[in-house]
């Protein structure tokens, strides 16, 4: 078979898989989050905080969002996902994997509240890419003290031959790091456990090497969730990087370390940035310090988005709501 004719047999078969990704359900299999196989080094003998983990959804609360509802059926374990029972199990399995001293009660005045779990799955056509948005919320409450604790992930893929191909991508991998996000900012607020410089340093020469490694992005992640600020210059390097998923790792791992001092370099990444999505990384990462002033920012561009009805808009809208 010549190049052309093996050209017209792909673009047959592509055709085919177009047909029948518009003519019916796609069910998509979402797997358990994996557990991180990295503890937190060093770690000093904290005395176990308990709480009780709650819910604020709805019972029938449906985690596949979007405009594609009725076509991507989000699963786990062949039923449709239970948000509390799957973020609850997830969350008790990284916290142990980080070697953190929480644990869940029946009961108890002190909660870990589940805000909001959602998977908004986003397509244009059968040739364009899949696009995902997952949002996690949770409150913290210990007391009379009250921490929220959110985490944004955004993926692309476009299929070739199957669905199955945008399953690990734009679902495992995402909720995967919505878990570890939100563990790693308990443990910043509630430990202050570090990863060490020299574990900082292994994963920068990691990330160097891989450059465009397929699931380097991840390692850049692991920057973010290391609560040490020595991987904050780095971070900064990778905005600029070619690769779509390590420049927004980058973004959102800058807001993750919680540095208030990278408002402006966070807000011009949010002003100058030719892509949406590294836009709107920059907004949760300007959510993500916690300060007056972005605050005030987030607010001035919900203004802004209100009574625009554009996809960036909406997905900005989105998050923004999450932070406000």
């Amino acid at each position: 078979m010549n190049e052309l004719s093996k050209k017209i047999a792909e673009l047959t078969i592509l055709s085919l898989v177009i047909v029948l990704f518009q003519a019916c359900n796609v069910k998509i299999p979402v797997a358990s989050p994996k557990a991180s196989d990295t503890s937190y080094q060093n770690i000093e003998k904290n005395e176990k905080i308990e709480l009780q983990f709650k819910s604020n959804l709805d019972k029938d609360h449906s985690v596949a969002a979007g405009d594609r509802t009725g076509v991507f059926i989000l699963e786990h374990n062949h039923e449709k996902i239970n948000a509390d029972k799957y973020i609850k199990s997830a969350i008790e399995k990284e916290i142990s994997a980080r070697n953190i001293a929480l644990s869940f009660i029946d009961s108890g005045n002190d909660k870990l509240i589940l805000e909001d779990f959602e998977i908004i799955t986003h397509r244009v056509s059968g040739y364009s890419p899949l696009v995902t948005i997952s949002t996690l919320k949770l409150k913290m409450n210990i007391g009379t003290e009250i921490k929220t604790f959110i985490s944004v992930v955004k993926r692309a893929k476009t299929p070739v031959w199957s669905m199955d191909e945008v399953v690990e991508p734009c679902y495992n991998e995402p909720t995967t790091l919505l878990v570890k996000e939100v563990v790693a900012k308990i443990n910043k607020n509630y430990f202050a456990h570090k990863f060490s410089n020299k574990y900082i340093k292994q994963l920068q020469n990691k990330i160097t090497i891989k450059k465009n490694g397929k699931l380097t992005y991840l390692d850049v992640y692991e920057l973010g969730f290391s609560n040490n600020l020595e991987s904050l210059d780095f971070l900064k390097t990778l905005t600029n990087s070619q690769d779509e998923y390590i420049r927004l790792a980058a973004i959102s791992s800058i807001g993750i370390l919680g540095d208030s001092n990278q408002f402006d370099f966070l807000v011009s990444l949010n002003t100058q940035s030719k892509m949406w999505q590294d836009r709107a990384m920059a907004l949760k990462s300007i959510g993500d310090l916690g300060t007056l002033k972005a605050h005030d920012y987030l607010k001035e561009r919900k203004k802004f988005w209100h009574d625009k009805t554009t996809k960036e808009a909406i997905w900005n809208l989105k998050i923004i709501n999450l932070y406000l």
